[in-house]
């Protein structure tokens, strides 16, 4: 048996497949990697929910289970916080978000509620993402950009990272030209 495979063995028995069911692609991701960073336990992510006063959607804890603190937390891999600034992040976010509302001609429909959960900034562009806590285990993803609104940019937290996230996209081609050699 290849050492790769040895490692994705390993990784499957760690990280049962049927045990994620919105996330349970990163699963191969982790093991073609090589990435020796752990997922969080369960009382971990019960913790930080705690902390937040929150409980995560599936799918945003099955990051978290997965890939762990510091990977999940900079899932697009640009955020200016660091694991566990979530109410750091989020504090800014809502106040960047008022003062472009307050300076902007262009009002957007955005009301920043308990339920907005910010979960990366860029402050250099003025944008951060986010979803609403309350849209099921694998909600939508929206993007708010200072002065341009907000809008949908994914159907989903899996569609996100599949389709939006540089460093998964590379990884898929790379599997790509693998399997075409």
């Amino acid at each position: 048996m290849s050492k790769s495979k040895k490692r994705l063995s390993k990784i499957k028995e760690t990280y049962p497949k049927g045990h994620y069911k919105y996330m349970g692609f990163l699963i191969e991701y982790i093991a073609d990697s090589g990435d020796s960073t752990k997922g969080l336990t369960e009382k971990e992510v019960v913790e930080i929910e705690a902390q937040l006063g929150i409980t995560f959607p599936a799918s945003y804890r099955e990051l978290y289970l997965l890939l762990g603190g510091n990977r999940a937390f900079n899932i697009i891999g640009v955020n200016d916080y660091r694991f566990p600034e979530f109410e750091e992040m989020r504090a800014y976010a809502k106040s960047y978000f008022e003062a472009c509302e307050q300076d902007s001609e262009i009002k957007s429909d955005l009301v920043f509620t308990d339920n907005l959960f910010v979960f990366s900034v860029f402050k250099q562009n003025g944008f951060f993402n986010f979803f609403y806590l309350d849209e099921g285990e694998n909600p939508a993803i929206y993007a708010y950009e200072g002065g341009n609104g907000y809008y949908k940019i994914a159907e989903d937290m899996a569609d996100f990272i599949i389709n939006k996230v540089g460093w998964y996209e590379g990884y898929l081609i790379g599997k790509k030209r693998e399997k075409k050699e």
